[in-house]
This record gives structure tokens, C-alpha cells and sequence, in this order.
């Protein structure tokens, strides 16, 4: 090929490379909010690892009914750990207790949630603080599709030596209770309507 077709060649694959789409053809599909229309995988990095869930179409898919509550056995693993490897160990655990408590083919939520934690300790526990987002991240594309569907949040701490009165805590607690093991207990509802605070 003479160097003046080579330069054409050239030019020629330079401008198929750059060319726009045609204006007829049909637009790429888009998010407009309703849980039909997200992709069929989404994935997700936290901490260097990828998750991936399936968020499926209204057909044949159950849905997750609130409230939704479970049971983490054992310590939680403070955010500030230098151990990443421990801390993606216990979000990956949180992950699972609550895909135990699912049904079968249960896809995430994309309403607004109200979050409830509760750490059952034994020893000085981590801050409140500490322990949140862990859990948090954990339930992303399993409870619900997007941890910014959290709107209201209420982190507590209870000391297993100084209870009482546990006649009245919610079944799954004292079962819990019953086991002797440290846990966290975490529910999931249907936030209240939203109210300006109070002066």
C-alpha cells in the first residue's frame, strides 16, 4: 500500500472510531426510580472487594416486608480497625444472618428505611459510632438497594449483666438472650413520617 493510502486508511478508521450515534437509534435504557427498571447486576467495592447482588423485576420476585429484624452473633468489629480483613469477615457475616432470615428470591428494597441497632455486651464494648456504618454497608443489595435509603437510625448498647425486665423484649432478643453468646440485634421498618425537630 502506497504511504497516501496508508494515511487514508488511517484517517478513515480515526473517524469510525469518533462517529456519533445515529440520531433514530434507541437510547440506552435508563433508572427512572422504580425497581423494574434497575440492572439486573449491580456491584459494589468497599474496601477493595466487589459484592454483586441481583435486583430483579417485580415478576416473580418476594418482597421483603417490614418490619425485618436478626441476629449477629458475636463482637462487632469497630470501623476503625486496622484489620480490613476482619472487618470485611464481619460485614460479610452480618450479610449472611440477614439473607438467613430472608425468603428465598427476597429483593432489596428501594424505599426509605428506618435502621434499629442493638449491641448485647459483655466487656466495654467499641463506641456506637464505630460499629454503624460495618452494618450498614453490610445490608447494601441484600435488605436494601442502597445504604442512602437510610433515613432514620437509632444505635443503642446493653450491658448482658444488668438487664431486666426482659419479660417484655421482643422474642427474637431473648432468644438470643437465651444463648448466653454476645450478639447485635438489628431491625429494619418503615421510617416515621418526617417532622421538623423539636425547638
Amino acid at each position: 500500500m502506497s504511504c497516501i493510502g496508508s494515511i487514508l486508511a488511517i484517517g478513515f478508521l480515526l473517524k469510525i472510531k469518533n462517529v456519533e450515534p445515529h440520531p433514530l437509534a434507541p437510547a440506552p435504557p435508563r433508572l427512572r426510580g422504580g425497581e423494574q427498571d434497575f440492572p439486573p447486576l449491580r456491584r459494589r467495592r468497599e474496601g477493595g472487594e466487589v459484592y454483586s447482588a441481583k435486583i430483579q423485576s417485580n415478576k416473580g420476585v418476594s418482597k421483603i416486608l417490614l418490619p425485618f429484624e436478626f441476629i449477629v452473633t458475636g463482637e462487632p468489629v469497630s470501623l476503625q480497625t486496622n484489620n480490613r480483613i476482619l472487618l470485611q469477615t464481619w460485614k460479610a457475616k452480618v450479610r449472611q444472618a440477614a439473607l438467613d432470615r430472608l425468603p428465598a428470591g427476597a429483593s432489596p428494597t428501594i424505599t426509605p428505611v428506618m435502621v434499629i441497632i442493638a449491641y448485647y455486651y459483655k466487656r466495654q464494648p467499641p463506641d456506637l459510632d464505630n460499629i454503624i456504618k460495618p452494618i450498614i454497608d453490610g445490608l447494601n443489595l441484600v435488605v436494601y438497594a442502597d445504604d442512602k435509603q437510610v433515613t432514620d437510625l437509632t444505635v443503642k448498647r446493653r450491658n448482658l449483666k444488668l438487664l431486666v425486665n426482659i419479660q417484655t423484649i421482643p422474642s427474637i432478643i431473648a432468644q438470643a438472650l437465651a444463648n448466653g453468646e454476645l450478639f447485635v440485634y438489628v431491625k429494619i421498618d418503615v421510617p416515621p413520617e418526617p417532622v421538623e425537630l423539636d425547638k
